[in-house]
């Protein structure tokens, strides 16, 4: 089904999609385009994910300001890329809880839903690497074109725990350079028929 994502945000408690509003438009906005223009795969996946994982949290939990805003207002990543560098590299940090100090049940459940988020983002950027491997046009395209990764991807094929790959990802020397090559045009044309960095 179409903006199948976008469906889910009305579905789940619209406090919680009021915290992350602007936000969500952004990524919502992003689903759009790719179904628009007719490009489906990992991007479109870890956009889908990513709406999902967020509107499922609690309504008092929260991505701070600060984020959503260089998500949404810079117009030189996607949305879904740049949400994703943010958490994997800011961890806890990157959120907000905004219940009461002595509500103890909902600032755990705001724990958990960090927790939980912080998982998936680690599942999501190894599917997004196996995936653009998997689609490129020819073998090993992704990681001639992004070698900062190939210490990651070789370890990471023999390491099964969440936790073991959260610190496989830490470890990797340059990560502004692998997310900026993952938002590039040139990756695109070199490794893909098309894909949604051509919108820019």
């Amino acid at each position: 089904m179409k903006y199948l994502s976008l469906l889910l945000i009305f579905t789940y408690s619209f406090s919680s999609f009021a915290n992350n509003k602007a936000f969500l438009k952004c990524l919502g906005s992003e689903e759009k385009y790719f179904h628009t223009q007719k490009l489906s795969g990992p991007y479109l996946k870890l956009n889908e994910k990513l709406i999902s994982a967020f509107i499922q949290m609690s309504e008092t939990l929260t991505m701070k300001d600060s984020f959503q805003k260089e998500v949404c207002e810079n117009k030189d990543t996607l949305p879904s890329i740049r949400t994703l560098e943010i958490i994997l590299f800011h961890k806890r940090k990157a959120f907000i809880s905004k219940a009461p100090k002595g509500d103890l049940v909902n600032i755990s459940i705001d724990e958990q839903g960090i927790d939980t988020i912080l998982e998936t983002s680690t599942e999501a950027f190894v599917n997004l690497i196996d995936e653009l491997q998997a689609n490129s046009k020819k073998p090993n395209c992704i990681l001639e074109n992004i070698p900062e990764l190939n210490k990651f991807y070789f370890k990471a094929r023999h390491i099964q725990e969440e936790v073991g790959m959260a610190k496989l990802i830490m470890e990797i020397e340059d990560v502004k350079a692998v997310f900026t090559k993952l938002n590039s045009k040139s990756l695109s044309s070199k490794c893909f028929e098309n894909a949604p960095n051509e919108k820019n």
